[in-house]
């Protein structure tokens, strides 16, 4: 099957420039008279690139040429099903125009990457939609967060699926022009070039084709409060015919717009998918979009000079917060991308602002073509603000973003040679049916921007709305201008920002919150000031104050930091739980980046004053550990020393840690260069500390913290616990730091067979059961960890030496437990060699009938990794089970993990029993590995009484059929009929199709062997 895409052959290249000729006509008149596409797909066309299907069809019928013959196909070819003739003319009509809207959707300057996760969100609601059931789709992401790429990847994905059935019509709202009352014709003209609105298109095609989807690119741009209503009926309308609506929508301007959801979306609410979020670019989506970048561009021409320019992008972004913000935009990624592969250097402190500050500079002011660079940059900064000019004094509700080219004055070489330049770099793009634009609305609200601030026509505008913020009077100010006023404001001498500030009514949020990205926006560090003052207004109003101020202190960059610094302290000091947790990582990062413990010391404090510190034990703990949780990754990260200062303050606050927090404050105290006496002086300090709570997280760094201090502290004689290995298991502690200096003990023994030997001896002395249950408890745990730890063969061996018989009773349990972890009970491998798992075997043995419950599994344990402990097991088993109460003989075969074979005989004498029957079948599933055989055997547990047996034999006999083992699947069918479990009749019935299948493949497979 073909893709959506041609390309024009070497010789069908040849062939289309005689034609061209032949017809005298030039590829700009092919654009601009004939109106076929856009430059850059007419270009393609010529130049053997992918040009889409239908577009590349009608430019070789207007050239009166074969497209099979240009494109070079083969007569093997299989042609992309034509939609059938009854569909007529509309379908082929919608088809065209949305090929020509999505040439316009891919990303500026970047290859596509595709986006898995929120592709598939979107694609799985639009195919509900599809299957039956009404679906509204908004696709939403703020700025250059690649919606549109998104859009297209939509309509690539559907329109291949669409070749005989189902309709799929794609517009982009930068291609409309009225206003609401005449949205839904103008939509329908720009999606089929028909005088039908979009509602007349939806009931045709659907009534030839089936439901259908509409696309539709940048809602944002022509919404209104207007259009809203607009909006809901022909949405509702569209529903009501089978048709799927998605759009995209920059998330402010949705929200905006449509709250309350309910109201704007009466009707249709519960159909409206509100899980389609693009999100900015991870780590890895940065990577692998700079490595595309730079694989496009003569100056990296092998994969590791690709590679490591993507490498120097991450970095770049690695360690502040403004360029992370940058690196994780897909468009302006690009930017960054551009600048940085020309420039080899991109500034610390580089924000959005000065990115297209620097774009401006670098596209437009500088000519990097022409020899009279300094005339051709002055035309071409004159044009883009006409432009900019035109386009806002033709705006209405919407800020319009085209422009007729005819609209332009180009009458000088210059001029032209300026637009040329302009089209060439990419600054501006041409949209079809002879309009221009600028390349993203991003780009077009800095250039208005730049019209107000640099232009006597802009001025008298910059005036009228300084009146209206002077009065408050902001309800008559269009929504689109808060984004050119925020640049705006970024712009302007700072005397003027600073008459701005003190003048305007800063009870709104929308100048509010202009004012206060253009703060942290702007060159000079002064006017960051002015964020403490806008915090006083902020605290006492609605969220959205201290949002924006907050969302502003996290994109500033470092010569902003001391003024965003004052402001996060009294945040930190006041914050509500809506915030608090933003708050708290945009503190603990600026006092991670920075050398200064001043602000550790201060961001305790300020903490310390909040009332959700203070409120009760779970927030203070919640809090303090999202604090010191931020901090430690980033200055482990970046491998940053610990200030001693900081470790003191952490010492100070260790009580109102909780167990989380409390682990990273130890691991600091761990980092390497931290003075011993300073460690020591820490450890006596926490020790006696009461845990935090009974989850004790904190249990493997204080391990590591007291198995380094514990030598020297025994050794100086200042430990307060003991003055000997053995004595610290008896130490006055809480159980939880008793249990640490346990394993630290432990530890030690693993290389001290001396200290192991003394442990054992205690182990089963009748007098250190007389000290305390606690030291009984220590002892266990230190041989525990000496086994963990590497000395297992140090403790079988000492174990070894004493007289099995000598061990009272009361301490059978204990050396239980002791055998069990030595032979690795519940691990994949044992702690223990195979030999020395046969001698404590036979050293248990002699006892094993005199403590059957606590023994037998011990065996059990050991036997698991030793064929003769198996048989030695089984016989033991054979006489003993017998011997002991039914109840107890039947509970010791139910845990058996290892079934000995000598056990058949009184496992089916005893089958009228679950527990001998469940361990009948664990021996069966042991030997059908070896002896498929058997499986039969286990099938007939799957009519088992129990329903734990019947459904612990069908998992088994599935699992045989995924490992295609052989499975009489007739004696599988009438559990299938008979059954009166569902999970065992539907293991049965996958395994009989699991097995089908693999029988076909197999025979495939010799089939095609024999054939070779």
């Amino acid at each position: 099957m073909a893709g959506r895409s041609l390309c024009a052959g070497s010789a069908g290249q040849k062939k289309a420039e005689l034609a061209l000729k032949r017809k005298q006509l030039t590829q700009t008149a092919l654009v601009k008279e004939r109106g076929i596409a856009s430059w850059t797909t007419v270009s393609k066309f010529f130049n053997g690139g992918p040009v889409d299907r239908i577009i590349f069809q009608e430019i070789c019928h207007v050239l009166d040429l074969d497209w099979e013959e240009i494109a070079g196909v083969s007569e093997e070819w299989e042609p992309e099903p034509e939609p059938e003739e009854a569909t007529g003319e509309l379908l082929e009509a919608v088809w065209r125009c949305g090929a020509r809207s999505r040439l316009a959707l891919d990303p500026y300057i970047l290859t596509t990457i595709r986006r898995e996760g929120v592709l598939e969100k979107c694609l799985q609601q639009i195919r509900l939609g599809l299957g039956g059931k009404q679906r509204v789709v908004p696709i939403l992401g703020a700025a250059g967060y690649g919606k549109s790429t998104i859009l297209g990847m939509i309509y690539d994905e559907l329109r291949q699926q669409m070749a005989l059935e189902g309709w799929i019509a794609l517009v982009r709202c930068d291609d409309l022009v009225q206003s609401a009352d005449r949205w839904a014709e103008e939509l329908g003209a720009k999606a089929s070039d028909r005088p039908l609105t979009m509602i007349e298109i939806a009931q045709q095609l659907t009534a030839q084709r089936g439901r259908g989807v509409l696309l539709i690119d940048t809602l944002d741009i022509v919404l209104t409060k207007p259009l809203v209503p607009v909006f809901r009926q022909m949405v509702l309308q569209l529903l009501e015919c089978g048709t799927t609506v998605a759009f995209t929508c920059r998330d402010n301007d949705y929200a905006e717009f449509f709250e309350p959801y309910h109201e704007s979306f009466a009707g249709f609410r519960e159909s409206v998918a509100d899980g389609c979020k693009v999100t900015q670019f991870t780590p890895e989506e940065v990577r692998l979009a700079a490595q595309a970048f730079a694989s496009l561009q003569p100056e990296y021409p092998t994969e590791a000079s690709q590679i490591a320019f993507a490498e120097k992008i991450l970095a770049l972004s690695a360690d502040r917060v403004s360029l992370a913000e940058i690196a994780a935009n897909p468009l302006l990624l690009a930017l960054l991308c551009e600048l940085f592969a020309a420039a080899q250097i991109v500034p610390e402190d580089l924000t959005v602002s000065q990115l297209y500050e620097i774009y401006w500079d670098w596209k437009i002011a500088k000519s990097r073509h022409h020899q009279q660079s300094r005339r051709i940059g002055k035309a071409k900064e004159k044009l883009c603000l006409f432009i900019a000019e035109t386009l806002y004094h033709n705006s209405g509700d919407k800020l319009r973003d085209f422009i007729y080219e005819t609209s332009l004055d180009l009458a000088t070489d210059i001029d032209f040679d300026a637009y040329s330049a302009l089209l060439s770099d990419g600054v501006l793009k041409e949209l079809g049916s002879d309009r221009i634009g600028f390349f993203h609305q991003t780009f077009l609200e800095y250039t208005v921007a730049r019209w107000l601030n640099a232009t006597p026509s802009g001025e008298q505008i910059q005036t009228q709305i300084l009146s209206h913020l002077q009065t408050g009077n902001t309800a008559v100010i269009p929504y689109y201008i808060w984004p050119i006023w925020r640049n705006f404001l970024t712009l302007v001498e700072t005397d003027k920002f600073d008459y701005i500030y003190n003048h305007i009514n800063l009870s709104e949020i929308l100048p509010f919150r202009s004012l206060a990205f253009a703060a942290v926006s702007r060159p000079e560090p002064e006017s960051a000031e002015i964020l403490s003052p806008l915090f006083a207004i902020a605290k006492d109003r609605e969220y959205t104050y201290n949002e924006a101020l907050l969302i502003a202190a996290n994109s500033a960059p470092k010569r902003h930091e001391p003024a965003v610094w004052a402001m996060m302290v009294q945040f930190l000091a006041t914050v509500g739980k809506e915030l608090v947790n933003k708050a708290i990582d945009i503190a603990a990062n600026l006092v991670a980046q920075s050398e200064e413990a001043g602000k550790f010391t201060a961001a305790v404090k300020a903490l310390n004053d909040n009332p959700l510190i203070q409120a009760d034990v779970n927030s203070r703990h919640h809090l303090w550990g999202k604090f010191l949780s931020e901090y430690y990754g980033i200055i482990r990260s970046q491998g940053r020393a610990i200030d001693p200062e900081i470790l003191a303050i952490l010492q100070q606050q260790y009580a109102d840690f909780g167990s989380k927090a409390r682990a990273i404050v130890i691991d600091l105290y761990l980092t390497p260069g931290i003075p011993q006496a300073v460690q020591r002086d820490f450890l006596l300090t926490i020790i006696h500390i009461n845990p935090a709570n009974n989850s004790f997280t904190e249990k493997t760094n204080a391990i590591t913290l007291v198995s380094k201090l514990l030598p020297d502290l025994l050794a100086s004689g200042e430990s307060p616990c003991g003055d000997s290995y053995l004595s610290l298991l008896a130490a006055p502690l809480q159980p939880e730091w008793l249990g640490v200096m346990a394993a630290a003990v432990g530890e030690r023994a693993a290389t001290d067979p001396i200290l192991t030997e003394n442990i054992v001896s205690q182990l089963f002395d009748p007098k250190a059961s007389e000290i305390s249950k606690s030291f009984n408890r220590s002892i266990i745990l230190a041989l525990q960890a000496a086994i963990q730890s590497g000395g297992a063969d140090m403790v079988a061996e000492t174990l070894l030496k004493r007289q099995i018989e000598t061990i009272g009773a009361n301490h059978i349990s204990t050396l239980g437990m002791i055998v069990r972890t030595l032979a690795g009970e519940g691990l994949e491998t044992s702690p223990i060699t195979t030999a020395l798992a046969i001698k404590l075997a036979v050293w248990v043995q002699p006892i094993v009938a005199q403590y059957p419950v606590e023994l037998i599994r011990v065996m059990d344990a050991l036997a698991v990794k030793s064929t003769s402990v198996q048989t030695m097991l089984g016989d033991l088993l054979e006489t003993l089970l017998d011997e002991l109460e039914p109840k107890t003989a039947h509970q010791i075969c139910k845990k058996l993990a290892c079934i000995p074979p000598q056990l058949v005989p009184y496992l089916q004498r005893h089958s009228q029993i679950k527990e001998a029957r469940i361990a009948l079948l664990k021996l069966y599933q042991q030997q059908a590995s070896a002896d498929p055989e058997i499986i039969p055997e286990i099938i007939k547990f799957c009519r088992d009484v129990s329903q734990d047996v019947a459904k612990d034999a069908s998992w088994l006999v599935l699992g045989f059929a995924r490992e295609r083992k052989p499975i009489p699947l007739a004696s599988l069918l009438p559990i299938l009929s008979n059954s009166p479990v569902i999970g065992v009749r539907q293991n049965c019935l996958q395994a009989i199709i699991e097995s089908e299948c693999s029988s076909r493949y197999s025979c495939r497979n010799r089939s095609s062997i024999g054939g070779d």
